[in-house]
């Protein structure tokens, strides 16, 4: 009995430590890549009309009242398809659902092009966002629940950087093409095909890409193990552990027979086809990866995650041989049951001890995190900021002063388009985001997350207060850009939602919080565009005091520094009990 039960303990390991066994490798950082270029694809599409608003004005004749319900109508369908796609991404897989996310919000996108007027604009990027709503809570999962618990932290907030650089990014395609003077007339719609259009033509492209690639990967392991699928989930996790050796083609967990060409299809293959197609080489990639191991434990399909491990393990190995030595999982997390989950068993134990109190925290903490509602109209404080500027020969104003004054129309400028330079400072804030978040990445061993994100709330929020009691223009916008960095702890926020709930609630728990938060963040755009131009200095101490209310809300999470805990060993008992996973 002490011999088998040693073989036992030596085969089946609870899935964080098969997770650690099978390592990070190159599939590790290809998964990460793929999982960075689908988060820019979620922000173009969610949040394009940052540029798409303002530059579209003067063609639809909207108002400053028509241009903040433009500004929110894709808010508010991220805000209705998030807890959906949640439900769907936990009962149907992450990839399956990626599929029809990203395929969706890009064919909605595109219609949105030949908008005849405005109402019909705010629809299509409305329905745009609801299917948009579930890829970033969908990628963040399949990613964080690939990789072991030792690289989670740093590759979440590695694609959190990427997501807030991704606002740079839009500014950087809008550059060349908002200033263009072209304009030409299709008769049969009765609209103009201009700048503005053709901007959010480009905007749609990263989705449809991203899609494709997403059409050649695996399925979540740990999704297919959770459904009972454990032989398929242990398929695709030798695959993975295979993935880059140096084996016999016709073992390559990624080599496939093309019979009509008389050819496998594979790495060098594969390479010459990224080389080629440079804006589909991150999609293409995601055809070599695999569902979350992670998330089909926690389903209960053991064998299907176990594959998916031993495939990860083994992948860019330097012995062909060597085979992961884990034959089963034990219960690290309260799995779901395999089979059809109601809607209910996916919401009521969020609302439940010991999740409710994690569930309230982190819900108010992304309700209060309102900055993101400056951030939308940074493009046309930023334009204001620049033209008023050049025009002006006193520098003792604040931001809302600059807000405040008149703008001489340039009669020579494209009607409604944003300054080149505008443009360029929404850059600049965007890399400083990204920036400040891969430096919060290598604090985050040594400060934990909860703390970091005390701190920056602290900072944010005061620097809001003093964007307008400095009497300084390039003063007060220093203070300005500070305070938009309150948008980094979303990522730090994820990331400890990923690390307090299980497996099979991770998808509706993050959801549920980015619900909470889209709540906030349509009521707040429509409050700054109002009070931008009556009421300047009271939103920003309003927005600036909800932000540093909130941080009495994050000490009561725990200190991931302190609840740091080794993987059980293969003969523990069941870690959590059905117990939330403190160890952050």
């Amino acid at each position: 009995m002490i011999a088998d039960k040693s073989v036992m303990n030596f085969e089946r390991l609870p899935m964080e430590a098969a997770l650690d066994k099978v390592g990070f490798g190159l599939y590790g950082y290809l998964l990460t890549v793929l999982t960075g270029y689908g988060i820019i694809s979620f922000a173009c599409i969610a949040f394009g009309s940052m540029f798409i608003v303002p530059t579209s004005a003067c063609e639809l004749q909207t108002t400053s009242g028509q241009q903040g319900l433009l500004a929110a109508g894709p808010i508010a369908g991220l805000l209705i398809g998030g807890l959906a796609w949640g439900y769907l991404a936990d009962t149907r897989g992450r990839r399956s659902m990626l599929l029809v996310s990203l395929s969706g919000a890009a064919f909605f996108n595109l219609i949105a092009t030949i908008s005849v007027n405005w109402v019909m604009l705010m629809i299509f990027q409305f329905f745009s966002a609801i299917f948009a709503s579930g890829i970033y809570l969908m990628l963040m999962s399949l990613l964080s629940e690939s990789v072991p618990m030792a690289k989670r932290n740093y590759v979440v907030l590695l694609v959190s950087s990427i997501f807030l650089l991704s606002q740079g990014i839009m500014a950087v395609l809008a550059l060349p093409i908002i200033p263009l003077k072209f304009s030409y007339y299709l008769p049969a719609l009765g609209i103009y095909w201009n700048s503005w259009r053709t901007l959010l033509l480009i905007l749609s492209l990263p989705a449809l890409s991203t899609a494709f690639c997403l059409f050649f990967m695996y399925e979540s392991p740990k999704f297919l193990f959770a459904k009972g699928n454990e032989a398929r989930a242990l398929d695709i996790l030798r695959k993975i552990h295979r993935f880059g050796k140096s084996k016999p083609k016709e073992e390559l967990g990624f080599s496939y027979y093309l019979p009509a060409l008389g050819i496998y299809w594979n790495s060098w293959r594969t390479l010459l086809l990224i080389l080629s197609l440079p804006a589909l080489s991150t999609a293409f990639c995601l055809f070599f990866m695999y569902e979350s191991p992670k998330f089909l434990f926690a389903k209960g399909n053991e064998a299907r995650a176990l594959d998916i491990l031993r495939k990860i393990h083994r992948f860019g190995k330097s012995k062909p041989k060597e085979e992961l030595g884990v034959k089963g999982l034990l219960k690290d997390e309260n799995a779901a049951a395999a089979g059809p989950i109601p809607a209910k068993d996916q919401i009521v134990p969020l609302f439940r001890a010991p999740l409710l109190k994690y569930t309230i925290i982190i819900c108010i903490l992304y309700v209060a995190q309102q900055m993101s509602a400056f951030v939308v109209w940074l493009p046309t404080i930023a334009n204001q900021f620049i033209r008023i500027t050049q025009t002006e020969e006193t520098t003792n104003l604040t931001i809302c002063d600059v807000l405040r004054k008149e703008v001489v129309p340039d009669l020579d400028a494209v009607p409604c388009a944003l300054n080149e330079t505008s443009l360029l400072i929404v850059l600049g804030v965007g890399a400083l985001h990204s920036v400040v978040n891969i430096f919060i990445s290598i604090l985050l061993r040594f400060v934990g997350r909860r703390n970091i994100s005390i701190a920056v709330i602290i900072l944010c929020g005061v620097s809001g207060i003093l964007v307008n009691l400095v009497p300084n223009v390039y003063g007060s916008a220093v203070f300005l850009a500070i305070m938009t960095m309150a948008i980094v702890v979303i990522g730090l926020y994820t990331a400890i939602t990923i690390a307090l709930f299980p497996t099979h609630l991770r998808g509706m728990a993050i959801a549920l919080s980015l619900t909470s938060s889209r709540i906030g963040t349509i009521a707040s755009v429509q409050i700054v565009n109002l009070m931008l131009f009556t009421s300047c200095d009271a939103g920003f101490y309003l927005f600036s005091s909800i932000l540093l209310a909130s941080a009495i809300a994050a000490f009561f999470l725990p200190d991931d520094r302190k609840l740091q805990a080794p993987v059980p060993a293969a003969d523990d008992p069941q870690s959590l009990d059905g117990k939330p996973d403190t160890r952050l």
